[in-house]
This record gives structure tokens, sequence and C-alpha cells, in this order.
């Protein structure tokens, strides 16, 4: 009962809102996100992309690839994404990552692990998960790698290895988000860095990220873990860019 009565009290002071809505929240669903709100981030649906798992509209479903990853080679073998990048998800994605939201990293897992149950990714067959690192001086002024917050709760929940502190970016690059697609992958060439590269050698890798977009970052990573004898790599993403 004292509970229910501080409860009522916090709400009081310091009233709980959905972070895109503003509607007042239920303190005990813990939740930073209104179910309304949760039902307007558009879902990435099948049929999918082979390579960069888009979405594929009906002219090009017989190649089974988007007409951008036609012209695309990447060094994972397949990449899936839970939502689509637009409305809710853009404000979303955006408020974690740039505005220190970080409770929002619970809900937007379980998005990624609803995704993976409900086609039925064989995602428990990969030996360890790697999420894309911030360089230390983003670090520092993030204070949290969104990625890695993800990758957490996909680990726990799927009951995964996550490799923490081997894969590094060894020097800054710029924001992905307005670069043409050609500087996108000079961004990132040669960014990262692998301190012990025996521990993902003979193993099926998850790549762990928030947003797809060219495919550039992870494709880099994809590389680096190759080079480390990685039996196969793919990439799970929140969102995906069309």
């Amino acid at each position: 009962m004292f509970k229910n009565y501080f409860d009522a009290l916090l709400d009081i002071v310091f009233p709980l809102n959905c972070f895109i809505c503003r509607k007042h929240l239920n303190r005990q669903t813990r939740e930073p996100i209104c179910p309304d709100c949760l039902q307007l981030i558009e879902k990435n649906l099948p049929p999918f992309c082979a390579k960069c798992g888009g979405n594929l509209k009906e002219p090009e479903m017989e190649a089974g690839v988007c007409l951008s990853c036609r012209k695309k080679t990447y060094h994972f073998k397949r990449a899936w994404s839970a939502t689509l990048y637009r409305g809710v998800m853009e404000e979303l994605i955006h408020m974690f990552k740039y505005r220190n939201k970080s409770q929002l990293a619970k809900p937007l897992s379980r998005i990624m692990l609803d995704f993976i149950g409900r086609y039925n990714l064989a995602l428990k067959g990969f030996d360890i998960l790697v999420p894309v690192p911030l360089h230390s001086c983003k670090l520092r002024e993030r204070e949290f790698n969104q990625a890695h917050l993800l990758a957490q709760n996909i680990s726990l929940s799927l009951k995964i290895p996550l490799s923490e502190g081997n894969l590094q970016r060894r020097r800054p690059t710029k924001p992905q988000s307005g670069l043409k697609p050609q500087n996108r992958r000079e961004n990132v060439a040669d960014a990262f860095a692998l301190r012990n590269p025996a521990e993902f050698k003979d193993k099926r890798v998850l790549i762990i990220d928030d947003l797809f977009t060219t495919g550039a970052t992870c494709s880099e990573v994809a590389r680096v873990l190759n080079a480390a004898q990685a039996n196969s790599v793919y990439a799970l993403t929140l969102s995906i860019a069309q």
C-alpha cells in the first residue's frame, strides 16, 4: 500500500509521460512509450531483400534483392532489420542516440526480439554478438553506446555471449547521416580493429546496431571479423532507412 501512495506522489511531483505524444503513463508499467505510439511504429515486413533485409516491392521480388543491393557487395552474409526508419521510430532513435534517453534500450530491444520471434529467425545458432562500437571520444560525450545497450538485452534474452571491448573504433568518424553512399564507405574504411581476433575464429557472429542505411558500417565491421577468420557474419539492426 505504501508503494502505491509513493507512486501516486511521484506521479504528482514527477509525472511520467510518453516520450512521443506526452500522454500521461502509468508508472507501474515502467514503459517510456505509450501503447498507441508503439502501434504507430512501422514494422519491416516481408518479403525481405536477401542481402540488406529491407522490404522488397513487387517488381523486385523475382531477383530476391532490392535495387540498391544489386549494385553492392557486402562483407556480411545477410542483414535483418526490425522496423522502418521513419515516423515514430525515427524520433525514438534520435532521442535514444542524441538526447541521452538510455531508458529506451529495453523497449527498443524488445521490438528486435519480437521481430526475431515473429519470423522465426534462427539466431540462437549464433556463437557471439558484437555491437558496433563508438569511438572513445564519442562514448565520453554520449555516456553510453546505443548498440551495446541493445545487444546486452538481446544477449540476455537469447542466451548468446556478448563480445565487449574487443571490437574497437580506432579513429573518430563523421556521422553517416547526410553523407553520400560513396562517402559513407570512405568514412568507415579501416575505422575498426580487434584487440583479440582469436575470440571470433570459427564463430558465427551477429553484428548488432541501431540503424542500417547503406550498410557501409556493418559491412566494414564484417570485413574485420572475416579477416579474424570468423565462420560467418550476419547483422541485425533495429531499423532500416529505405
